[in-house]
């Protein structure tokens, strides 16, 4: 299945959402669209984004000069951590509310941001 997930409308037919480094694409306003949806059907939510972090924009930059990123790669390697999430950003973008949800997130040295939900 290949759909807008902005438009889609079968959310009751998943209650098990995966975003895998898709999140950081959308704009705040999207976010808070998607979350809507989210909050009417999903039971859980999985997402593995970049984190927002100097250390990670160093990290591309050692890469790069160490030529492990091209140019190209250096860009959007930059770019996708600039446009990622740092601390309780991605739930509160989405409106997830503590007295409904119970989540856990935890960003990696190397600049992962993941994030788990539960509807409680």
């Amino acid at each position: 299945m290949q759909e807008d997930i902005l438009q889609f409308q079968r959310w009751k037919d998943f209650p098990l959402l995966i975003a895998n480094m898709v999140l950081h694409h959308f704009s705040e306003d999207e976010l808070v669209r998607l979350g809507v949806r989210i909050r009417e059907s999903c039971r859980y939510l999985f997402a593995l984004e970049t984190a927002r972090s100097p250390l990670h924009l160093a990290q591309a930059r050692v890469l790069r000069t160490l030529g492990a990123l091209g140019p190209v790669g250096y860009h959007d390697a930059s770019t996708s951590i600039r446009a990622g999430f740092v601390g309780e950003e991605l739930p509160q973008f989405l409106g997830l509310r503590s007295s409904e949800w119970r989540w856990r997130i935890r960003s990696t040295f190397f600049g992962a941001y993941q994030f788990v939900a539960q509807r409680r």
